[in-house]
């Protein structure tokens, strides 16, 4: 029977929604693994930020680690880098993020075995990325934002990673204070890495591996075949897709573009990228496909019923408020059509990080008229589709 890894989604994070869609590509299902997301919020546990926070850091060595006492010791491998700040933001005390974490985990009546992990905005009083508790504990988290300043990539790439590294090392070391003992202090490529420079995790995204030492160890512990062949595949899919996110050349031709059955985009000559879109984000960009020759916003009103059957197909809802959704879309007075093909020019700018890549993808407009200008033989779409099929 597969494993449930419990993600506590903190809904302080205004982008949340994107994050969680950006995971469910790169956290996907297995035979080993089961991922269940919570919303949750932090609201009220955060304090201002404090200067203090920004004090001399610990730069803790191996025969440092026995003279800490257990709940004094974090994840000193995920230290922010000194030298390059992100903007102040709220904090959460330490006391605080475990606290709540565990009464999280309580009040959702998850087993106590079952790992819970937490992803925040919120940054904390230590000013770490991810951490679990220094003795055993089946609970950790993840701050989910700043990683821009060390990573060119979307933050869901090094959050998935560091969420698989949490659950291997928990099933491999069992505590911080037992990963923490075995850390490199120098950085060779492998998850343990101690990475004391921030600007070292770019290493542990190109490589996706653990070393034999700490495998070996690692395997006579808790961390079975099983698990370990479930998250291999991930964290390479992780570490080929962000390798090709950080090359700062654009792609001479186009990807072609196949969109699935569920209405994601998949870019297949870009490492199999995939940018999962709203719901009626999807239903309208799906409709600028299908009308190569593009359209004016204020004809969309036109299209209202062949906009609605997209949308329908891909939202299980109600026709009633659907058809407020769609309305409200395509209403010439109404603001909605506007923002919507913003939020999706800006998550493919966002995903594809270069504008030789996602200029090709993005709705653009000429003269009033709106479409995609990717040419027509890029473009594949699942049967599903189907103009025909649709208005049956």
């Amino acid at each position: 029977m597969p494993e449930t890894i419990h993600l506590l989604l903190d809904t302080a994070d205004p982008e949340a929604d994107d994050l969680r869609r950006g995971l469910d590509d790169l956290l996907q299902n297995n035979g080993s693994l089961v991922f269940r997301f919570h919303n949750v919020s932090t609201e009220g546990l955060s304090v201002e930020w404090q200067e203090m926070i920004l004090a001399e850091k610990r730069k803790l060595t191996p025969e440092q680690l026995d003279l800490i006492e257990p709940e004094e010791l974090h994840d000193a491998s995920f230290n922010l880098s000194m030298n390059s700040l992100p903007p102040p933001k709220s904090v959460l005390s330490w006391d605080n993020l475990f606290r709540f974490i565990e009464q999280t985990h309580a009040m959702l009546d998850i087993p106590g075995e079952e790992l819970v992990i937490l992803l925040t905005p919120c940054a904390n009083e230590n000013n770490w990325f991810s951490s679990f508790r220094s003795n055993a504990a089946s609970e950790g988290f993840v701050q989910t934002t700043d990683w821009e300043f060390f990573v060119r990539a979307p933050r869901w790439f090094p959050v998935a990673h560091q969420i698989w590294t949490l659950i291997l090392q928990l099933k491999g070391f069992g505590s911080l204070r037992n990963t923490l003992r075995y850390a490199h202090k120098s950085a060779v490529g492998c998850l343990n890495d101690f990475c004391e420079q921030k600007s070292d995790i770019h290493i542990k995204l190109r490589t996706a591996d653990i070393c034999d030492a700490c495998l070996e160890v690692m395997l006579r512990r808790d961390l079975t075949q099983e698990l370990l062949a479930a998250a291999t595949p991930a964290l390479e899919k992780i570490r080929l897709q962000s390798k090709f996110l950080q090359q700062r050349f654009a792609e001479a031709e186009a990807s072609p573009l196949f969109i699935d059955e569920k209405g994601v985009l998949h870019f297949e000559n870009y490492q199999q990228l995939s940018c999962r879109l709203a719901p009626v984000e999807k239903a309208l960009y799906l409709f600028f496909l299908l009308h190569p020759e593009g359209t004016r916003l204020n004809e969309l009103s036109d299209y209202k019923q062949e906009i609605l059957d997209l949308y329908l197909c891909i939202r299980n809802q109600d026709i009633s408020t659907a058809s407020e959704v769609v309305r409200n879309l395509v209403n010439p007075l109404n603001n909605s059509i506007n923002e919507k093909i913003s939020r999706i020019n800006a998550k493919l700018e966002q995903l594809l990080c270069l504008p030789g890549r996602y200029e090709h993808y993005q709705i653009t407009h000429t003269s009033g008229t709106y479409a995609i200008p990717l040419f027509p033989e890029k473009i594949r779409l699942h049967a599903r589709w189907d103009l025909t099929s649709l208005s049956k």
